[in-house]
């Protein structure tokens, strides 16, 4: 059980690294292809191509670079649940912002493999 867990924290980990370095391929593999994430002034996005199609865009905007503080994490069945806090760090030509959120992930495994299934941010 605490391998899962640990598993998924550096899955967790890995993809904020993979946003703030804008390698958008690889970073919806580490999601499942129902996944679905919800943030902040967005509709949520149900799908890896819509998840594909908001990062393009925002990716376009500026730089993310994530400092993740996990708080619970519990496996239940098949499922890893992760909440933490998120420190996140914007900087475009135009704009510098810090802002801490609330995070929430579910975890499940897709052909044997431990993916994101759910990710909220709050």
């Amino acid at each position: 059980m605490e391998s899962l867990i640990q598993d998924a924290k550096q899955l967790i980990i890995d993809y904020g690294e993979k946003v703030a370095q804008q390698k958008l391929d690889e970073m919806l593999d580490s999601l499942c292809e129902d996944a679905i994430i919800t943030i902040p002034n967005s509709l949520p996005l149900e799908g890896k191509a819509a998840i594909r199609e908001f990062y393009e865009t925002n990716f376009r905007k500026g730089n993310y670079h994530f400092k993740l503080e996990f708080t619970d994490e519990k496996e239940v069945a098949e499922l890893v649940f992760i909440n933490g806090l998120m420190d996140k760090n914007f900087t475009s030509a135009e704009d510098r912002s810090k802002t801490t959120y609330d995070f929430f992930f579910i975890l499940k495994k897709e052909n044997d493999v431990l993916k994101i299934f759910q990710m909220r941010v709050v």
